[in-house]
């Protein structure tokens, strides 16, 4: 009976690990081993350090869908899905999508929040570090640090409240994500609107990630999200609304969304979601670069308002087009002004017809009105556009009532 519940206990154990870890754990993010995911004519569409599984799901960086369907050693095959309409919930391939999805879009939308809206940094793997500038890609406390500095610099600039945990969780290993997950707990008090755990990749090849965008040298950005936690759907659909959003503010800056096996403790929020700033042999320079620009991203995602000050954060207010709401303002106070202007001249016209209709009945046909008007002109426009001088105001004061035609036809 006592081993019995020996082996209970481990089972429970191990029950509750592996649902954080995965059940196989590879992530060698700095050697020489890495995985290859080909399509099924053999062209290359993703190389990643992380473990890929069949049944593993990716997007690359023109939005086309793939699934894993075979796994060998480090060689994956995917099969091509299709498009993917990143504005719809779930596996919606874009030739399946409806025209409008502004309700849709509501539904992955982050709620709005009373302040700054705040965005949790942490970083799992705390040794991961830019071999072209430390010369190393692990340290006790990494380059990536740096990187979650820029990226929190560019939330706050752009009208966010960025909250950093500062925690190392070495060593990397199967129970890395174990450490870590305590850390995330304590952010989530906090309640930000998103939660994001930093990494960098770890194959060789620094061209995969290398980027021109918008005139700067980045190093591309790969968000990741587990597929083994009750969350999974809603971060992936926030995943897809992200990538919407950076293609829209920085083609190219996102390279792909890798729906993996794992948990990566994205079992303990909503839109929860792991960030990798190109690989281990690009620069720091390039992974910051990409950062200032996530940040401008994710502020924009979670409805920071665009900051006053000059700079970077203006140029997304300039970025940003009329909501639906704002055209309609815009329309209704347009509306409003032709509708001003409009009430004056229709105003104008009745004083004109009642002065005229007044003119004809107190006075003698058009000689009567010509005269009335002289004297308006003399006594009540004075005023306004000035003194009417003395010459005019003697011409106007001797006619007589009783030769109006008279004048009219001298005149």
């Amino acid at each position: 009976m006592r081993q019995l519940c020996l082996i209970i206990s481990i089972g429970l154990i191990f029950g509750a690990v592996l649902p954080v870890c995965g059940a196989d754990f590879f992530d060698q993010h700095g050697g020489t081993d890495f995985f290859t995911i080909t399509d099924e004519d053999g062209k290359v569409i993703s190389k990643l350090a992380s473990l890929v599984s069949a049944g593993d799901y990716l997007i690359t960086e023109d939005d086309s869908g793939y699934r894993i369907i075979s796994v060998e050693q480090f060689r994956a095959t995917a099969k091509y899905e299709g498009k993917v309409d990143l504005n719809r919930p779930g596996w919606v391939m874009v030739q399946e999508a409806e025209t409008d999805n502004e309700s849709v879009r509501e539904t992955m939308s982050i709620p709005v929040q009373a302040e700054k809206p705040k965005i949790g940094l942490y970083f799992t793997h705390s040794e991961e570090s830019y071999v072209p500038n430390s010369g190393t890609h692990q340290k006790k406390k990494g380059d990536i640090y740096r990187v979650g500095e820029t990226l929190a610099e560019s939330l706050r600039k752009n009208g966010a409240e960025a909250v950093v945990a500062e925690e190392i969780h070495s060593p990397r290993d199967a129970n890395s994500y174990n450490r870590s997950r305590p850390t995330a707990i304590r952010l989530l008090r906090q309640r930000p609107a998103i939660l994001i755990d930093l990494h960098r990749d770890g194959i060789p090849d620094p061209d995969y990630y290398n980027k021109t965008v918008k005139g700067e040298q980045i190093a591309q950005v790969r968000i990741v999200v587990g597929k083994q936690n009750a969350n999974r759907s809603v971060n992936f659909d926030f995943a897809k609304a992200l990538k919407a959003k950076a293609n829209e503010m920085y083609p190219g800056l996102v390279k792909e969304i890798f729906w993996a096996k794992g948990n990566y403790n994205q079992d303990l929020a909503p839109r929860a979601i792991l960030l990798e700033f190109g690989t281990h042999t690009n620069s720091l320079q390039r992974a910051n670069k990409a950062a200032e620009m996530m940040g401008d991203v994710l502020a924009s995602m979670a409805g920071a308002p665009a900051p006053q000050q000059e700079g970077a954060g203006t140029q997304r207010e300039q970025r940003q087009q009329p909501t639906g709401r704002q055209v309609a303002q815009n329309t209704a106070e347009a509306g409003d002004q032709s509708g001003g202007w409009s009430s004056a001249l229709w105003l104008l016209v009745i004083v004109v017809v009642g002065f005229i209709v007044y003119a004809l009945i107190n006075s003698e046909g058009l000689g009567g009105i010509k005269y009335m008007l002289q004297k308006f002109r003399s006594k009540e426009l004075s005023g306004f556009f000035g003194k009417v001088p003395k010459s005019e105001e003697k011409r106007v004061i001797k006619i007589p009532p009783d030769d109006q035609e008279d004048q009219a036809d001298q005149d």
